[in-house]
């Protein structure tokens, strides 16, 4: 393996470990809810400066096609929310983000160093200052669970976290499908261009369902809507799969994972603001 793979599979790694001892520090499911949440905050706010915006490439060494960078964005987006949880549940002081801001600083550094990443108008100095930020930011949006707004947030970044790495794993690692759509390919985008889109507009109906408490009956829609969608893709010629069968059911496991989670968190903050509320009714 390639200098860039053993650094990203390390750090990936490394990510892991946090997130076990997170669990083991409060063994709750609740944890996912938080972590999903950060990871779909992280990935989303790449998907802007690092896929519009152009601020900075990795360079894993894995693909060997321009997806090869999104995997080292793939990567920092599922390793930073380890931390977060961990400071969340370790009930750390603001200023431990400090030291943790430097230590992912110092690792950008590094990794410019050795080559498998790549600035071009990013700034180390805005890493120090976004996680100085970011992680006291992750346990106050934690701290606020059940504000509605907070709670519907939740559910779409939550939703977005999953969706998001799955369906880059199909599509990406696995090559099960591709996506053709010329004026995405001509500004060099993707299909990052399109799977985002369609993360948001799933996980923001998923979510208004959940907090206008919906009837069973509109979720099954949804996920009706989500199959004829992945359909309706494949036969105007934007998916190509070669196993069209393995890739819809593969694109669906990808959805209704994200749609499973999504139902789990719902009853997951509904029960915790319910239990906020018993000692009001007294």
């Amino acid at each position: 393996m390639s200098l860039g793979a053993w650094a990203y599979l390390i750090l990936f790694a490394i990510g892991v470990i946090v997130l076990r001892i997170a669990y083991r520090k409060i063994r709750s499911s609740s944890l996912f809810i938080l972590y999903f949440t950060v990871t779909g905050t992280t990935l989303l706010f790449d998907y802007i400066i690092y896929l519009w915006g152009k601020a900075y490439v990795y360079k894993v060494g894995v693909l060997h096609n321009e997806l090869d960078s999104h995997l080292g964005a793939m990567v920092n987006g599922l390793v930073l929310p380890s931390f977060a949880v961990l400071f969340v549940f370790k009930r750390c002081k603001w200023y431990w983000s400090i030291p943790l801001a430097l230590f992912f600083t110092l690792i950008e550094l590094i990794f410019t160093k050795w080559g498998i990443f790549k600035t071009n108008w990013w700034n180390p100095f805005y890493t120090v200052i976004g996680l100085t930020i970011y992680f006291p930011v992750a346990r106050l949006w934690w701290n606020h669970l059940t504000k509605k707004w907070i709670h519907f947030g939740t559910l779409l970044l939550s939703f977005y976290g999953i969706f998001i790495p799955f369906h880059f794993l199909l599509h990406a690692v696995l090559k099960i499908r591709t996506y053709h759509i010329e004026w995405i390919e001509q500004l060099n985008r993707g299909s990052s261009a399109i799977t985002t889109p369609t993360a948001l507009i799933f996980a923001i109906l998923l979510a208004y369902l959940c907090i206008v408490q919906a009837r069973n009956g509109w979720f099954h829609f949804i996920v009706v809507c989500y199959i004829a969608y992945d359909l309706v893709l494949k036969y105007v010629g934007v998916v190509s799969a070669k196993h069209s069968i393995l890739d819809s059911f593969l694109s669906f496991l990808t959805f209704y994972l994200g749609y499973l989670f999504v139902r789990f968190a719902d009853k997951k903050i509904k029960d915790l603001s319910h239990r906020k509320e018993k000692p009001m009714l007294r």
